[in-house]
């Protein structure tokens, strides 16, 4: 999954927004505002699972993990559905092009 934005979805067990189970990777995307009663906004179990350059919370556990951050990101209206990025949002200009 590439530059994706995930918000506002749920689960009834684990990773409201992401469930990654032996393999896959998530690169430059937002999974923010999510729920679920365990992992929220992303879920990770077994080797091969990766997330790089991502906007979620939390970030401590994450498999891989590079480049990842923890910051509200910032949208201009979540409530209403828009999910465009403020200026000020941390997301602006923090992921990879390699993606």
């Amino acid at each position: 999954m590439n530059n994706c934005t995930i918000s506002r979805n749920s689960s009834a067990y684990a990773g409201g927004g992401v469930y990654c189970y032996l393999g896959g990777a998530v690169h430059n995307t937002i999974s923010f505002f999510n729920t679920a009663p365990f992992y929220t906004n992303w879920y990770g179990y077994g080797s091969g699972c990766e997330y790089e350059y991502c906007c979620t919370t939390p970030t401590n556990n994450l498999p891989n993990g590079v480049g990842c951050i923890d910051y509200d990101p910032k949208f201009v209206y979540p409530d209403g559905v828009d999910y465009r990025l403020l200026a000020s949002s941390p997301c602006v200009n923090a992921g990879s092009n390699d993606y």
